[in-house]
């Protein structure tokens, strides 16, 4: 019954459902609840858009302590979308993560870009980070344009 609730829940079309998930998501008995109220929750975490950055984040970050490779990898995918600056180290602290690296420089790249010339300082040292051993060549080439065009090359 749970699981059903989950599973309905998570395909709920607003974010109204995403407290009853993130119960789920801890208080679950077994394994297949939970990650299905995961999943559900970071699906309504990203059409969320009356929920502030800080709070979507929060729910990001709740989901990733049980999570496994796939669900990191969605996790961290859903921080792309968000503009904060909390939000950028968090993505940027899995980075040396082989699992999800290439997940995490995606979502640097997408909120560095949200965040502007503005957090120039904070995002930055990561771009160069990502732009000299990014997982794939289109995350190095993106960091240079993001460097070049935040005025923060070499």
């Amino acid at each position: 019954m749970r699981q059903a609730a989950a599973g309905d829940a998570g395909d709920w079309p607003t974010a109204a459902a995403i407290p009853d998930l993130a119960s789920l998501m801890k208080s679950a008995a077994d394994d297949h609840t939970r990650t299905l109220a995961r999943r559900g929750l970071v699906r309504l975490v990203r059409v969320d858009a009356a929920g502030t950055d800080a709070g979507r984040l929060a729910l990001l970050r709740a989901a990733m302590e049980q999570a496994g490779a796939a669900d990191r990898k969605a996790i961290l995918a859903a921080a792309g979308d968000l503009k904060d600056p909390a939000a950028f180290a968090w993505v940027a602290g899995y980075l040396a993560d082989a699992e999800v690296q290439a997940e995490a420089e995606l979502a640097a790249l997408q909120i560095a870009e949200k965040l502007g010339q503005g957090s120039a300082s904070v995002t930055a040292p990561v771009l160069k980070q990502i732009r000299e051993s990014g997982a794939t060549n289109s995350a190095r080439r993106k960091a240079g344009d993001l460097l070049t065009a935040l005025g923060s090359l070499p």
